[in-house]
């Protein structure tokens, strides 16, 4: 792991949490207004870093939960024959091929 990654983090103040979900790297999480930053750190040093950038908007109550967890479950369905292949039914956009 790379510790000048964390002391960088640390100075700032900024909140992280390690994660595994790979057994080749180490998963550090970062939460900022605006962002979510998935930075994977591998063995050798390298990272590999995802940012999502959105809107942080109250878009729902407790009934967005099980409109997320049924488009869960739609994403998750293989298609006959295809076991690695994972399909979404519902839930993508046409125009953009974004959720919504």
């Amino acid at each position: 792991m790379s510790h000048t990654l964390l002391d960088k983090l640390d100075a700032a103040k900024i909140h992280y949490s390690l994660a595994r979900h790979r057994s080749d790297s180490v998963l550090v999480a970062v939460t900022v207004v605006g962002q979510r930053i998935e930075i994977d750190v591998f063995r050798d040093g390298h990272m590999e870093v995802s940012r999502f950038v959105g809107h942080e908007d109250v878009e729902g109550g407790a009934e967005l939960i099980d409109t997320i967890v049924e488009l869960g479950r739609w994403e998750a369905v293989a298609r006959p024959g295809q076991t690695n292949a994972i399909i979404l039914e519902r839930g993508r956009s046409k125009d953009a091929g974004r959720m919504h």
